[in-house]
């Protein structure tokens, strides 16, 4: 589990940087909707939205 972990700690270092800024663009599909979503929260969240 250490070599997990340091590989996590590896990615938080990586090009991602938090607090940077990022555009997202989101498009309705017809008829699925907008599917899901994947927040930024540390663990990854998975939203479903549905309009």
């Amino acid at each position: 589990s250490v070599m997990l972990e340091d590989g996590q700690d590896g990615m938080d270092s990586g090009s991602l940087t938090p607090g940077s800024a990022r555009q997202v663009c989101i498009q309705r599909h017809p008829s699925h909707g907008f599917g899901f979503i994947a927040g930024s929260e540390r663990p990854v969240v998975v939203r479903s939205v549905s309009a």
